[in-house]
């Protein structure tokens, strides 16, 4: 069973390989993330580990600085199989074609982060990857830890927008799966829990998709917004107004395993056993 992880992680895709310059990256990062430091073994090197002073996290044996790593990806004998991510992408109808072009790649990832506040974190990748994406010619965003695809465009256009779905651009995913040989669908947010929080999830039938996934979207932005505040028995509205659905703390359906808050439809429309 694969479990959910607790660093945020990209892969930036392009059709070339990269030359950065060290120099103009460090600076992009003092840019967007304030202060922060560039590992001195890893001036001239292909990969760079930056620490941000300004951004502790206290541990048993003190406190850290978070991190990020820029490095080449470890893909020794493994073949490159993006299928399930372009079947869970969305919100870019061209990100095979896009994919199809790539040959090399990049993996950001944050480390010793995940015990910051979760908004400072987010705040913090962001400028990682903006600071990253000022310095490459990035075809595609292949968002590790919510199973998409960005267009890197669409994120930096996204930072100048104010609204909560632009700002959680590419940190949630809402991901659809048919089940075999029935009518069931199952739907689930995937990103939240990375961030520390409840991610949720749906398993019904006869509802529209379309419908659940405004839902499920609305209650992961109010869930960002205020925190794991929707206790067990407590109910949310439905996709009609009358309706409110029941909800419960319990492990996901599917993979990665981690802790959902699970909406259950009522009768009528609840999949899987559910009442």
């Amino acid at each position: 069973m694969k479990t959910v992880v607790n660093i945020n992680a990209v892969e930036l895709l392009f059709e070339n390989e990269q030359t950065i310059d060290t120099s103009s990256l460090e600076a992009s990062m003092k840019k967007h993330c304030g202060a922060a430091e560039l590992a001195e073994r890893e001036r001239e090197a292909s990969a760079w580990h930056f620490f941000f002073p300004d951004k502790t996290v206290e541990y048993a044996e003190g406190k850290l600085p978070a991190q990020c790593l820029i490095t080449p990806p470890d893909l020794k004998g493994k073949a490159r199989d993006f299928s399930s991510s372009l079947q869970q992408t969305w919100q870019w109808p061209g990100a095979e074609k896009a994919v199809q072009k790539c040959s090399t790649s990049l993996l950001v990832t944050d480390v010793m982060a995940s015990g910051l506040d979760y908004k400072v974190r987010v705040e913090l990748f962001k400028g990682i990857l903006q600071a990253t994406l000022e310095n490459v010619d990035c075809v595609a965003i292949n968002w590790k830890t919510t199973e998409q695809f960005i267009d890197p465009h669409e994120f930096i256009a996204c930072q100048k927008k104010s609204n909560i779905q632009s700002y959680l651009w590419g940190f949630i995913n809402v991901r659809l799966f048919n089940i075999a040989d029935s009518e069931d669908i199952i739907m689930d947010t995937l990103g939240l829990a990375t961030l520390g929080l409840p991610d949720l999830q749906c398993h019904f039938r006869v509802l529209e998709p379309n419908d659940i996934a405004r839902t499920l979207w609305n209650l992961a932005f109010y869930i960002y917004e205020n925190g794991d505040v929707i206790q067990d028995g407590h109910t949310v509205p439905g996709v009609k107004p009358e309706q409110k659905w029941k909800c419960q703390h319990e492990m996901s359906i599917l993979e990665p395993e981690r802790v959902v808050l699970d909406i259950n439809p009522g009768p009528s429309y609840a999949a899987g056993n559910r009442e």
